[in-house]
């Protein structure tokens, strides 16, 4: 892909993002998108109200630059996820992350666990102190 091509493959405004699809140009709303997975043939938008991805020639990396980094982190070299669809991080190794789209299980890799890890601290509401019951005597 030269510079060009790679100028016009995502523009961004406000809360959506144009995508190059073919020789159309197509408006999704940042809400819309699920996460995106890299592929050696460019690039897979999981889109809510899809039931198939939306395959764009657009490398990971140039969709990641243009996306807001409050919204969208990168979890694994194969993988970006919106943060208002992650229902659950589990730790293991890197771990993983569970979408609330349909309950899709992404991998975590070492590389980003870190830097997801604090983003979620970052936005995780603290749970109250839970004092037990004393018990009667």
């Amino acid at each position: 892909m030269n510079t060009t091509e790679t100028q016009h493959v995502c523009n961004i405004a406000r809360d959506y993002i144009f995508f190059k699809v073919g020789k159309d140009r197509i408006k999704y709303k940042l809400s819309q998108l699920y996460y995106f997975k890299g592929t050696d043939k460019g690039t897979l938008l999981f889109i809510k109200g899809l039931v198939n991805p939306v395959s764009v020639w657009a490398f990971l990396s140039e969709i990641e630059a243009r996306l807001p980094k409050t919204r969208f982190v990168r979890c694994h070299d194969s993988y970006i996820i919106n943060l208002d669809y992650v229902i659950k991080h589990t730790c293991d190794v890197g771990g993983y992350v569970v979408m609330d789209d349909d309950k899709t299980t992404i991998t975590v890799s070492r590389t980003y666990r870190k830097h997801l890890l604090n983003i979620l601290d970052d936005i995780h509401i603290l749970s109250p102190t839970v004092t037990p019951l004393a018990k009667k005597a």
